[in-house]
C-alpha cells in the first residue's frame, strides 16, 4: 500500500478496488401500543453493497420488526 487513503482493504487484508459507494435508505415508524409496549416496523434499502467490490452484490430490501417492553 502506497498510503493512498483511496485505497482499501478485502476481508483478507489484501488491497481492494479504490472509489465506488454504498447507499442506504431506512423508514421506520414506532407505535406505542400501551404505555410500556411498543412496535417498529421499518423496511431498508441497500444499493451497491460493498461499494467498489470487485465481487458486487445485489441490491437489496430487508424488512423487519422490533418489539418492545419498557418497564
Amino acid at each position: 500500500m502506497d498510503g493512498d487513503p483511496a485505497h482499501r482493504l478485502t476481508g483478507d487484508g489484501s488491497a481492494g478496488a479504490s472509489g465506488g459507494y454504498e447507499a442506504c435508505v431506512e423508514l421506520y415508524y414506532l407505535a406505542q401500543l400501551t404505555p410500556c409496549l411498543y412496535v417498529q416496523p421499518g423496511i431498508e434499502w441497500i444499493g451497491h453493497p460493498g461499494g467498489g467490490d470487485e465481487a458486487p452484490l445485489d441490491n437489496a430490501v430487508v424488512g423487519y420488526s422490533v418489539v418492545g417492553v419498557e418497564f
